[in-house]
């Protein structure tokens, strides 16, 4: 394997969506939120569903109508976040490279700009399409990605590329 190696984004829509979508449910403040509104309607159905000494399984299936909007409501800002991306800011999802070498990853284009060592990368998971390394920059939780059909670009296999991220991430999946 080689010593460094450039690896290409052009993120697609789909990729878009499943970078999205795997990250969500990893969103501290999101959870927060969704437990609350749970919670609380919860907290209000309950006792609505008994009231009367009879028990009303359509007013505790209404407790479960704003989780669910919440749910919906966030999917769709991502779905319709995709195409804004898309169509108009795509310098975001496409158009630079990420330097990956025995020190780290860097990237220098713009819009992103940023480097990171290895040593700060927290842990790294495979979904379908894509690597996703966690690091921690600055006390701030930063995620890069990897396509996986750019590598064959860089002149990697998808092997030496896991083995990569092995050896250098202390926390594999």
């Amino acid at each position: 394997m080689q010593d460094t190696f450039i690896v290409p984004v052009d993120l697609s829509l789909t990729e878009w969506y499943e970078l999205s979508f795997a990250i969500l449910p990893k969103v501290k403040a999101l959870r927060m939120v969704f437990w609350m509104i749970a919670g609380v309607s919860l907290a209000l159905g309950i006792p609505l569903a008994f009231s009367g000494g009879v028990f009303h399984l359509g007013k505790l299936l209404e407790a479960f109508i704003a989780p669910v909007f919440f749910l919906c409501f966030i999917s769709a800002g991502m779905l319709v976040g995709g195409w804004y991306f898309d169509k108009f800011k795509p310098e975001y999802i496409r158009g630079f490279s990420c330097r990956f070498s025995h020190w780290g990853l860097e990237i220098a284009e713009r819009p992103y700009q940023t480097s990171i060592a290895w040593r700060q990368f927290v842990k790294w998971e495979e979904t379908r399409s894509l690597y996703l390394l966690y690091g921690k920059q600055n006390n701030v939780t930063a995620l890069h990605y990897v396509q996986k059909r750019m590598l064959p670009v860089a002149g990697i296999t998808a092997d030496e590329f896991k083995h990569l991220l092995e050896t250098n991430i202390s926390a594999a999946p």
